[in-house]
């Protein structure tokens, strides 16, 4: 028998790479801990975006309550959007990338998984 570690069966679901180097920010609009961890200064950028924006009353930060399965190259794989934002009249999640990244197969795979998946709004930054 063969044991497959995709998904939610891989012992590193849900968790970060040893490796991965992160950034502590602090924002006071975050609902958890106010100070916490993120993966790239693009992240550090948005939370700072996020926090002096005065439409923005509440975020989450990898919310794990969105997290998507796609398949790329016949593997499946798990997707969870950066960040979860609530503004007065509108709640949408945003996936963060360099301009570079935005169009790259993976990120629309993402994308399109998500939006099969979720009925909300689904954003790049920076647009």
């Amino acid at each position: 028998m063969k044991v497959i570690n995709a998904g939610e069966n891989n012992p590193m679901f849900g968790r970060s790479p040893k490796n991965t180097k992160r950034i502590k920010v602090y924002s006071d609009k975050h609902l958890g801990e106010k100070e916490f961890y993120v993966r790239s200064t693009y992240e550090a950028a948005y939370v700072e975006l996020l926090d002096k924006s005065g439409d923005v009353k509440s975020f989450v930060y990898e919310p794990i309550e969105y997290k998507t399965q796609y398949v790329q190259n016949g593997k499946t794989k798990t997707y969870q959007p950066d960040f979860y934002v609530t503004e007065s009249q509108v709640v949408y999640v945003t996936e963060v990338k360099a301009e570079w990244q935005k169009n790259s197969k993976e990120s629309l795979l993402k994308k399109e998984a998500f939006l099969n998946n979720h009925s909300t709004e689904y954003r790049f930054w920076p647009e």
